[in-house]
């Protein structure tokens, strides 16, 4: 990836960080969220203290990674951007008009674009190479369908058992909003990519490695915020074990992954 097209996209990452610290300061310590309902207060508040804390963070060194061309940028960055359009739709579209409505779609607009623009630049540079084929990739491939398949399960359940008995999913009244927008993100979108991701990964198609490493990022993002979400709410301590052992199982799974690409791209050089 050329030098100017890192540095076009490090902009865009600085501005989308400069938002991101508004917002979460504002929402940590100056909540915006009066007209929401106590549980949604609660998880849009947390989630301004994950952004704070964890995302706003790994943002900024994964995009100082990237403008240097290091793998570990390229490979994590998109998954941290990623990350942000799923987060950002749902403040875009289920949090009452404030005043940061317009901090919310731009950081979801310059995500969306970036992270186009980043795939549109990628695809040509890296992903015609070709990889060998390795247990890791087969492993990262089962995880993230197993991933994608418990909570396809664990929403569908949610969904049809509210369908038949003709009231609301779990939760859902007492956040007054008129769908689960995370049942739609993961639904509609998330899983069947992640799945889509796995399928392509164990046909040991090139490009599925590079987007394997994204869901991973992403992976060990949502994982933290599930958990700190739960600490904040309910304090149940089967999920927080069960989310901390999720969390680093994509870590080690993406360390390895990261370990093998480099790998892989220093062989191919060596041939060239």
């Amino acid at each position: 990836m050329k030098k100017n097209v890192r540095l076009i996209l490090f902009g865009f990452s600085m501005v989308i960080a400069a938002l991101l610290l508004v917002i979460s300061l504002v929402g940590v310590y100056d909540s915006p969220y009066e007209q929401e309902t106590l549980l949604w207060r609660i998880q849009c508040e947390g989630q301004d203290l994950i952004d704070l804390i964890f995302v706003f963070p790994i943002l900024i060194i994964s995009s100082v990674l990237l403008l240097r061309g290091s793998i570990v940028g390229r490979l994590t960055w998109p998954g941290v951007i990623f990350y942000l359009i799923y987060t950002f739709t749902i403040y875009c579209f289920d949090v009452h008009f404030n005043a940061f409505f317009l901090e919310y779609c731009a950081v979801l607009g310059l995500s969306i674009y970036s992270f186009m623009y980043f795939l549109y630049r990628e695809v040509n540079v890296h992903w015609n190479n070709t990889f060998s084929s390795n247990i890791l990739i087969k492993s990262v491939a089962f995880y993230i369908i197993f991933i994608a398949a418990v909570f396809y399960m664990l929403w569908l359940a949610e969904i049809l058992v509210a369908i038949n008995a003709a009231e609301l999913p779990a939760k859902l009244d007492q956040m007054k909003l008129p769908t689960n927008p995370i049942h739609v993100l993961d639904v509609a979108i998330l899983l069947p990519f992640m799945i889509l991701t796995g399928v392509l990964l164990l046909k040991e198609k090139t490009a599925a490695l590079y987007l394997g490493s994204y869901i991973l990022t992403f992976t060990i993002l949502m994982n933290i915020t599930i958990l700190v979400l739960d600490i904040l709410e309910e304090d149940n301590a089967v999920m927080r074990i069960t989310f901390i052992v999720l969390t680093l199982v994509s870590v080690v799974l993406l360390t390895a992954k990261i370990m093998f690409i480099k790998r892989d791209l220093r062989k191919t050089e060596e041939i060239k």
